[in-house]
């Protein structure tokens, strides 16, 4: 049964055995961005990790090229992280000292005595500034002189993948990358959303012009060239992508790489065992497996990076969405003017309100745009739109309340296509959670694709 089915299973024991003896190690770009976000210490856990890897560690072009271009702007938020922190101690000392002295004034005629209760104050303070200033003396500087970048030039030499060397050498990589993406064919096609802006979907690198959103696929085929000219077999890709164009996941849960990879990994790439790790998980296994010495406290802080970094990634991926809100609501609006002869969006509410023509009653809308299908119920505007709606009902303002989830083109495919049941499981629980009359969900196409609901948009 297992036959012709082999990127359905996960290896066996001996196949993982096989494999970290054997694989070659590839790091995805923000994997080595990640580094520039550790202490030093456990940044030289990490190397010298890599450095007993050294032979088998391999580095695509298109990683080089995402790091050197990302690289200054990873250290400014370093930067600006402990900046934040620092402005914040300095602004809260300097309130406490206003409010402290405007106290004694108010109450100067009563026996009470804190100035040495605000010495004690002032030197803790003045700890935690220290403190904070010893972290900022070790964070990396935005300057071409840079350890970081130093110790992977030194790691990776002789040891990067060629350049395209033609705009048609680049057109190669990604031949047919749209139908891929039309058919759910990983990786990247949930990428597809950073061609919608003319802005900022294409850059120039070395006289080749790049489309961003194929950036994954670019990746894709560069390691599958460089496997099949080099004869690997073995291949190990350390990831921090959380998403469905590269994880199978089901039920919330993530199994291990899209089989679809698998598979690829296996008839294209002529590779026998391919197999994906996040970044903690990779060190955790390279410390049980190679006995490399990366402690506790270093996987933990991987952990934490890796969750921060999802966190901001989802967070501008919404907030990237909000200038197009108009629109979705617009697409919305005509759809729903099938079951209502009268729609309106309320200013005052943000939702769409439609009456309903016999009995009068006047049902909500709250209009959500999600990126991806994940951890629905983590969604801050789900959250923020499902609340005013039952605020709203309570109030009298509506007779019914129902969220509307808006999808982008290839993720809404995904759920029309491959992930039914989790989507349906997933509003359920939502509508569920909040008290609402129902949840629609659908494409942002123009016109508004219908997928799925969990209850009629209108009762008669």
């Amino acid at each position: 049964m297992k036959d012709g089915f082999k990127h359905y299973y996960q290896p066996t024991q001996e196949e993982f055995s096989l494999l970290w003896k054997n694989a070659t190690v590839i790091l995805d770009t923000n994997v080595l961005l990640d580094l520039y976000r550790l202490p030093q210490s456990q940044q030289e856990e990490i190397f010298k990790a890599l450095e007993g890897l050294k032979d088998r560690l391999w580095i695509p072009h298109q990683v080089a090229l995402e790091f050197h271009r990302r690289r200054i702007t990873v250290i400014e938020g370093v930067q600006k992280s402990s900046k934040e922190i620092a402005n914040t101690i300095e602004k809260s000392s300097k309130e406490i000292q206003s409010a402290v002295e405007q106290f004694k004034l108010e109450h100067r005629s009563s026996s009470i005595e804190i100035q040495d209760t605000l010495g004690k104050l002032s030197s803790a303070i003045n700890e935690l500034k220290a403190a904070v200033k010893s972290i900022q003396d070790t964070e990396p500087q935005i300057s071409q002189d840079d350890p970081t970048r130093d110790r992977l030039v030194q790691l990776y030499n002789g040891k990067t993948g060629p350049a395209p060397t033609s705009q048609k050498d680049l057109d190669r990589l990604v031949q047919n990358g749209e139908d891929r993406y039309k058919n759910l064919i990983p990786p990247g096609f949930q990428d597809s959303d950073k061609d919608k802006n003319p802005k900022t979907s294409h850059f120039w690198a070395n006289g080749v012009l790049y489309r961003r959103m194929f950036g994954d696929l670019i990746l894709w085929n560069q390691i599958l060239n460089y496997t099949i000219d080099n004869k690997k077999k073995h291949v190990i890709l350390v990831t921090s992508d959380k998403k469905a164009d590269w994880w199978q996941i089901e039920y919330g849960r993530t199994l291990g790489p899209h089989q679809e990879l698998i598979y690829e990994a296996n008839t294209k790439g002529g590779i026998d065992h391919f197999w994906m790790y996040s970044a903690p998980e990779f060190a955790k296994h390279a410390k049980e497996l190679t006995g490399a010495e990366i402690s506790q406290p270093t996987i933990d802080k991987l952990q934490q990076v890796e969750q921060t970094e999802a966190k901001d990634s989802e967070s501008h991926l919404w907030s990237d969405q909000a200038a197009k809100f108009n629109d979705y609501i617009r697409l919305f609006k005509s759809w729903m003017l099938q079951f209502y002869p009268d729609v309106t969006f309320s200013i005052e509410y943000q939702i769409l309100i439609a009456t309903q023509p016999q009995k009068g009653h006047k049902n909500g809308f709250a209009v959500v745009y999600a990126n991806t299908s994940n951890r629905l119920n983590l969604h801050p505007e789900i959250a923020v739109a499902s609340t005013k709606g039952a605020n709203l009902k309570a109030s009298g303002v509506i007779k019914e309340f129902r969220l509307v989830i808006v999808f982008p083109t290839p993720t809404a495919y995904y759920i029309k296509n491959l992930a039914t049941e989790e989507m349906k499981m997933d509003a359920a629980d939502i509508q569920r959670r909040y008290h609402l009359d129902g949840v629609i969900w659908g494409a942002a196409t123009d016109p508004f694709e219908f997928i799925g609901t969990t209850s009629a948009p209108h009762h008669e």
